[in-house]
């Protein structure tokens, strides 16, 4: 049997082979090869360890707290110094009596503002500053006790305590691959004094492309960055603020270095491909959704079904103010209207009536049954109901194909039948009515671009062949009827002669 794989740990979730690692630790050593960011590894209870210095760069848009004391360290003059220091006091004192009460502010804190530096011991800018302490001038020793150095040189006032880094300025800290996210910060934050909690901050890994990954806090970042590689111009370690920044995806990084009208020319083909996928959407519902329909109707449930020509009623009433109205209020409208409309049957086929109309016959009768049936009604009641059975009158208009019922006769309103059965829904809308008529008819029976010239009414009453349809090519074609659909004025005005009777 061959050697058991070990693995090392990316995150709490996923592991990577040890030999994997180990190729790539090789690669990232190579690079940076004489340089003090090679890592080292070492066994730890069967476990592959990997330490050494991890960059991290300063992404904060928001200043941080620093601490006003280091917690072990203390910058320590000698004698000589110490002397100078006596000497700058002396100057600063006759100086002070001279300019008045800006010196007494200093005084107050000549302990509290002794020279200190937020460096732990292996920071080498600290051992920079102690070899220069001794040429330091008056001068600079009292800039030393009322300033003091922070990250990457630069320093800030002490009494401001806060202090922002530099965007994308550097530093690192010594970590080893068994430390998680949350612990590299720990360690990041307790190296500068920084005073704010770690839960305020993350760590993402940000790539050349803009794309922005975020360590959660169960990875290791060091094994994250043996896998990117050890290049930073390709992907760098940042420190950000947690409710700052956002992860960005690599399909979005491709469109962040695009200039505004490239990305405004991208939205707007977005935006035609999403009405395209929706105008597909939707003749698709609509074909399904007639194809159920007419399944349904044609049931012969459904097709035994009579409901004359008013299907069940399911009102929404509304005032002219938005107001819902309950529909029981609005019920003895409806029931004045369609008593109403059922008696305009006993007018069928007569020649003369009282009411020039079925608008003008159903308003006169409204108002005499309604002020003797609503007289217990307040006012306000009373106008709700005439408007109700106005509103009905407009629906009836919708069945009548008419834009007033003041239009259609009373006579002949009620001789039409409405045949059992609900209603059905063609696909095609009314076209696929005629053809599927047409279809019946044998084949050459239908022409189109045919002009016609004249008709000639054969008036012999022998009741064959008493059409003769004239067409512009001299073609002649006999029927028995023709149905002319022009408008009856255009026909007189433009076609009428005397060779037409």
């Amino acid at each position: 049997m061959g050697e058991r794989q070990t693995y090392v740990k990316l995150s709490e979730e996923k592991l990577i082979p040890k030999s994997d690692i180990l190729s790539l630790l090789r690669t990232y050593n190579c690079y940076h090869e004489g340089k003090n960011f090679q890592l080292r590894t070492r066994e730890e209870d069967g476990e592959l360890i990997l330490e050494g210095l991890l960059n991290i760069y300063w992404g904060l848009r928001r200043p941080i707290r620093l601490q006003m004391y280091d917690d072990n360290e203390r910058f320590r003059l000698n004698r000589n110094d110490r002397s100078a220091v006596a000497s700058a006091e002396s100057n600063n004192n006759l100086l002070g009596r001279e300019t008045g009460p800006a010196s007494g502010d200093m005084g107050g804190q000549e302990e509290e503002d002794s020279p200190q530096l937020l460096r732990t011991r292996s920071d080498a800018s600290f051992m920079r500053v102690q070899r220069r302490s001794k040429t330091h001038t008056a001068r600079d020793l009292q800039r030393l006790r009322t300033h003091r150095f922070s990250i990457n040189g630069h320093f800030y006032n002490h009494k401001t305590s806060v202090f922002t880094p530099a965007y994308g300025s550097v530093t690192n800290v010594r970590v080893n691959s068994s430390m998680t996210t949350g612990q590299v910060l720990n360690l990041l934050l307790h190296k500068f004094r920084v005073e704010n909690h770690s839960e305020e901050f993350v760590l993402y890994m940000v790539h050349e492309s803009g794309e922005r990954t975020r360590l959660r806090d169960g990875e290791y970042p060091l094994v994250a960055r043996v896998l990117y590689g050890p290049c930073e111009k390709i992907s760098k370690i940042f420190i950000m603020e947690a409710d700052l920044g956002e992860e960005v995806t690599y399909d979005v990084a491709q469109y962040i270095k695009f200039e505004i009208p490239v990305l405004d020319s991208f939205v707007e083909k977005l935006k035609e491909e999403e009405e395209r996928e929706i105008n597909k959407l939707t003749k698709k519902y609509s074909a399904l959704r007639i194809t159920d329909l007419k399944q349904q109707a044609i049931t012969p449930e459904n097709q035994a079904m009579d409901v004359d020509e008013y299907p069940p009623w399911v009102p929404n009433w509304f005032s002219s103010s938005g107001q819902r109205l309950n529909a029981e209020h609005v019920n003895p409208a409806l029931e004045l209207f369609h008593e109403l409309v059922a008696e305009t049957s006993q007018f069928k086929n007569q020649e003369e009536t009282q009411w020039a109309s079925v608008g003008h016959f159903i308003r006169s009768e409204a108002r005499q049954r309604a002020a003797e049936r609503w007289k217990d009604k307040d006012e306000t009641t009373r106008e709700l109901l005439q408007c109700a059975i106005s509103t009905m009158l407009k629906v009836e208009c919708c069945a009548n194909a008419t834009h007033t019922m003041d239009e259609i006769d009373l006579a002949g309103f009620c001789m039409y039948k409405s045949l059992a059965g609900l209603d059905c829904t063609f696909p095609s809308g009314f076209e696929g009515l005629i053809e599927n008529l047409m279809s019946e008819l044998p084949s050459g029976s239908v022409t189109y671009n045919r002009p016609v010239r004249c008709v000639h009414w054969n008036n012999t009453g022998s009741g064959v062949n008493m059409v003769t349809v004239e067409c512009d090519d001299g073609e002649r074609i006999t029927a028995d009827h023709v149905i002319i659909t022009v408008p009856l004025g255009r026909l007189l005005l433009t076609y009428c002669t005397d060779d037409c009777k």
